[in-house]
């Protein structure tokens, strides 16, 4: 089975239609009808929760805070269960992980760009094996790496 996570940044926009074969994930409120939602920061898990959304994904500490109000479905994700450097995580990169653990055997990325500090190829290979990033695909007009694939519009 295939996957998509969106991100935040501008080219996700390239996406116009999503086949409904897909599994679908979203950072934050990156795309509104996904099937799973991942969140880090206090005021995103706390819209939301205004949102209703059933599927929303948070780790220890703001599971501990935000898992008391039934707006939302909660599940937690234990990071430090579930890799060996998870410190520092971003939201997109928290999802990229998760996805890799469930199984899936192509994860496309729209909307992530890795020229951050906290949000780059770097990280992400610290927690992925060069196998598990074959897996994923960057949708992008710009995006070239050895490792990870892309495509374009």
């Amino acid at each position: 089975m295939n996957a998509i996570i969106f991100g935040s940044g501008p080219e996700r926009d390239l996406v116009k239609g999503v086949p409904l074969s897909l599994f679908t994930a979203s950072c934050n409120l990156s795309y509104m009808n996904a099937n799973v939602y991942f969140a880090m920061d206090d005021p995103m898990i706390q819209q939301l929760i205004r949102l209703k959304v059933k599927a929303l994904f948070l780790t220890y500490r703001n599971y501990e805070k935000f898992s008391d109000n039934p707006n939302a479905g909660f599940f937690l994700l234990d990071e430090d269960k579930l890799w060996d450097r998870p410190q520092g995580f971003s939201t997109g990169l928290l999802a990229i992980c998760a996805m890799n653990n469930w199984g899936f055997d192509k994860i496309y990325l729209s909307g992530f760009s890795f020229n951050r500090d906290n949000y780059s190829i770097d990280k992400l290979g610290t927690v992925l094996s060069s196998h598990d990033m074959r897996k994923l695909c960057v949708i992008s007009e710009t995006f070239e790496h050895d490792i990870i694939g892309s495509i374009s519009k």
